[in-house]
């Protein structure tokens, strides 16, 4: 039997252009002249592998020509494709599932073409074409990832970009910065001049944010006790009950009446509680801040938060890890990433976090399903299903704002979903399993969130894998299944609004966004191309549908903020990073609309409206954070330039006042940015108000929006593998 045979198991079939009558001959000779003669297997190739390892292999490797056969029009275009010597580019896997894609001899013994060899050769392409093309075809080594195509990395076109010494993945906001054509233009320029006012105002508002951390300092005492950084009972218990009615009702990371009994005791005997839940309580209440309204009550604590970050990391980072490898510990592990991310700095690096958190969740055996545990108790084992649904959720998560590649894949465990219990029904003495309840439940949203998180989980590895090739078809599938989930989800949804306790808009709007999200970095890629070729309109549409609902979650116009506004005006990483991402696509559909512009100024202006008013909302989302204590002003200048440089193309400006124009917006913008960061120390920096010197400041105006200067980072812990190797060229700030 020969190759061809071997791997699909019956003779390959030669098409005639006219068939003649049939009649009894004998099988066509496919095998070279030579192997015939020599009674060897040949690989039909040419020249074949034992004609090339010959000593005159340039001329010993031919092949008969059919008698009978003539070329038809595929015959001739495959002829032509061979005399000007195209090649043909396949997965390295490609001749598993078809011929060998070399091209037969292009002359026969008597010096014709071969039109039975020209044949089969067209056949070849037109099976490797069709590989290639298809987007189900599994290209990968072992088939598993379907949709990617595994490409060599020096001739691909990489999904990413590249800014200073990192390298941000596919579904990163920065890799939107490269379609502000103008303004980077503007922003290059302006880098680059040694008398740049606005790098120097920008400079300043550094200089200023440096200031106002240092005169709250992030890292405690290293002697201090635990216990000392708790605030007053009243204080506290507000902070718990935030976080109670917010994200625990998300995320299921503790027992509440476990952990309200454990509060109790601690208000009773601080000095009896271990250390373990006094770094709970600081943790609860570093995330409840973020919600926290005026309610009578001072809140000095917001500057503590820092404090109490540094504490419960510094805590994990102790020796003797295996210590705290138990539920506890996990607990609050959980809790810090969920911290980092509600508070405005340090959230951009929980990717790094969450490898820990991983790696510690399937040490632990969370991976595997409590059923294989038979010793673990109820109470036990529903405590593992909810931290590993955290565990996936955030894995997803930070790789979709980070830009990394997730860290785990679906065949890595097998832990089942939490079930739909409240946590008055079970307690260390359950020994009977609850039944799941049809109603909703504060566990009903993890619940939801891990039947989509399969699809998610691929849309991120498409996205991020820097070897993979994005195909349109699996965008169309990947976000009609993500649309599907927001239906389904707005249905149950609504339907649990007759439960006894309903679900909140705090629980109604962060569902929607973790899925939303997902859709904007799915589309945004072939949303771009949409002006130039129409078959992309439909990302087009659900990018700026899904921005405008995003952004349209918060009224900030409300005189008390709801608990979703205050986690937008307070909290970094994900929940700020999606803000900007929303607000600059939303930017560059009203760029192309002003582009693309047919109908009559006043009706086009008209319709252009709300993409103005979402923009302009954004600019002052960012406003009010730098208000209430945000450092980072860059991405208030860069907003207020972009908004400047829509109005200039409505108005038709010149490309002269244009740059004018977008110099003043962010001169404006920066000097408002200034005073608001000056509020905030008790005193001005020393010089900071001279002349200042711009020889030096050439490289100081970037748009690294969201990076913490990494010499007043958060979370500095001394020596922690965590923190090492990011200061290479200054890369976050």
């Amino acid at each position: 039997m020969n190759n061809y045979e071997h791997e699909h198991g019956t003779p390959p079939t030669l098409t005639l252009a006219n068939p003649p009558a049939p009649r009894k001959r004998r099988r066509p000779a496919l095998s070279c002249v030579q192997c015939r003669r020599r009674k060897i297997k040949c690989d039909r190739l040419f020249p074949c592998s034992h004609c090339l390892q010959s000593k005159d292999s340039a001329n010993s490797c031919t092949y008969v020509e059919l008698p009978g056969r003539r070329r038809n029009a595929s015959a001739e275009a495959g002829a032509e494709m061979l005399n000007d010597q195209t090649s043909i580019s396949v997965p390295s896997n490609a001749q598993a599932k078809g011929p060998p894609h070399e091209a037969r001899p292009p002359h026969s013994v008597d010096g014709s073409q071969s039109s039975s060899n020209i044949n089969e050769l067209v056949d070849r392409v037109q099976q490797l074409e069709k590989i290639v093309s298809d987007p189900n075809t599994d290209a990968g080594p072992s088939g598993t990832f379907r949709d990617f195509r595994f490409l060599d990395p020096k001739n691909m076109n990489v999904t990413g970009s590249i800014q200073k010494s990192r390298f941000f993945g596919g579904s990163h906001w920065m890799n939107l910065l490269k379609e502000f054509g103008t303004l980077n233009a503007f922003k290059e320029f302006h880098a680059t001049q040694k008398n740049s006012e606005l790098s120097y105002l920008i400079q300043k508002c550094k200089t200023m944010a440096r200031a106002a951390k240092a005169e709250h300092p992030t890292q405690p005492s290293s002697t201090l006790d635990y216990r000392q950084l708790v605030p007053p009972r009243g204080v506290a218990d507000i902070l718990v009950s935030l976080y109670l009615r917010t994200f625990e009702t998300i995320h299921r990371i503790l027992h509440v009446p476990t952990f309200e009994a454990e509060l109790c005791r601690y208000w009773e005997d601080p000095q009896a509680s271990p250390d373990v839940f006094v770094i709970k309580l600081l943790l609860v209440m570093a995330i409840g801040t973020c919600f926290w309204q005026d309610e009578g009550i001072d809140l000095s604590s917001r500057f503590l938060v820092p404090q109490w970050i540094y504490a419960s990391q510094s805590w994990i980072n102790l020796p003797f890890e295996k210590s705290r490898m138990n539920l506890a510990g996990l607990q609050v592990q959980c809790l810090l990433v969920l911290a980092r991310q509600s508070s405005p700095r340090g959230g951009d690096v929980v990717w790094i976090s969450e490898g820990f958190l991983l790696r510690s969740a399937m040490m632990m055996g969370l991976h595997r399903d409590p059923s294989h545990f038979p010793k673990i108790n109820i109470l036990q084992a529903e405590l593992r299903r909810r931290l590993w649904a955290f565990v996936l959720e955030v894995a997803v998560i930070s790789s979709l704002d980070s830009g990394m590649p997730p860290l785990i894949s679906h065949e890595d465990f097998d832990c089942e979903p939490p079930s739909n219990i409240s946590d008055s029904e079970m307690d260390e003495n359950t020994s009977v399993r609850p039944v799941s309840s049809s109603d909703f439940t504060p566990t009903s949203i993890s619940i939801l969130l891990t039947k989509s998180w399969r699809t998610r989980l691929e849309t991120v590895k498409l996205l991020n894998c820097f070897r993979s090739a994005l195909t349109y078809e699996s965008v169309i599938r990947l976000g009609n299944a993500l649309t599907s989930v927001c239906k389904d989800n707005n249905v149950f949804l609504q339907n649990a609004a007759q439960s006894p306790t309903p679900p909140t808009h705090f629980q109604q709007r962060l569902l929607d966004l973790y899925h939303r999200r997902f859709l904007l970095v799915l589309h945004h890629p072939f949303a771009r191309r949409a002006a130039k070729n129409p078959h992309f309109y439909f990302s087009r549409k659900v990018c700026l549908d899904n921005a405008l609902i995003i952004l349209s979650y918060s009224d900030h116009t409300a005189a008390i903020p709801d608990d979703y506004t205050r986690l937008e005006l307070n909290a970094g990483g994900f929940f700020k990073e999606v803000i900007l991402y929303a607000g600059t696509l939303v930017s560059l559909e009203l760029i192309d609309q002003i582009a693309e512009e047919t109908a009559p100024l006043p009706i086009a202006t008209l319709s252009r409206a709300p993409l103005h008013k979402a923009i302009e909302d954004t600019v002052e989302l960012s406003t009010q954070r730098i208000l209430l204590g945000e450092t980072n002003v860059k991405g208030n200048v860069f907003l207020s330039a972009v908004l400047a440089q829509i109005r200039g193309l409505e108005s038709g400006l010149s490309g002269e006042e244009m740059e004018e124009s977008m110099l003043e917006a962010a001169m404006t913008s920066a000097k408002k940015c200034y005073a608001l960061l000056r509020s905030m120390v008790s005193s001005t920096p020393v010089g900071i108000d001279e002349e200042p010197v711009m020889e030096g400041w050439q490289d100081g105006f970037e748009w690294d929006l969201m990076m913490q200067d990494t010499a007043f980072e958060a979370f500095e812990v001394p020596d922690s593998w965590m923190f090492s190797g990011w200061e290479d060229n200054n890369a976050w700030s």
